[in-house]
């Protein structure tokens, strides 16, 4: 990372569906080159996924979480710190009954220093 772009994790996917909520983050530095080229941040690189799954047995919805990342890979402890923040936000917008727009609108971008 370069001083100009310190270690933070930038949400860059949410997707509500009836069974589950996705929210996955990608670091600051991809965030900020898919954004200086125009694009809306969603296509950077993704390090960290985690969602939430009702499987409809009456039990409490089961947690995921997917890295993509090596294991040698620098950002990987900066994607493993974002895991619980993350879970954090997928269960605000299940307990919130946020659809795939107003989670989208509410937390795509949020920076989770």
């Amino acid at each position: 990372m370069t001083d100009q772009f310190p270690e933070w994790l930038v949400v860059n996917q949410v997707a509500v569906e009836a069974e589950s909520v996705t929210v996955g983050a990608t670091n600051r530095e991809r965030w900020a080159w898919d954004r200086k080229d125009g694009y809306s941040g969603a296509d950077a690189k993704t390090i960290i996924s985690v969602r939430l799954i009702d499987h409809g047995t009456g039990c409490a919805p089961g947690e995921e979480m997917s890295l993509f990342c090596s294991r040698d890979d620098p950002l990987r402890a900066l994607a493993l710190q974002g895991c619980g923040p993350l879970l954090a936000l997928a269960w605000q917008i299940r307990e919130q009954g946020l659809d795939d727009g107003r989670a989208r609108a509410a937390f795509f971008g949020r920076e989770l220093r």
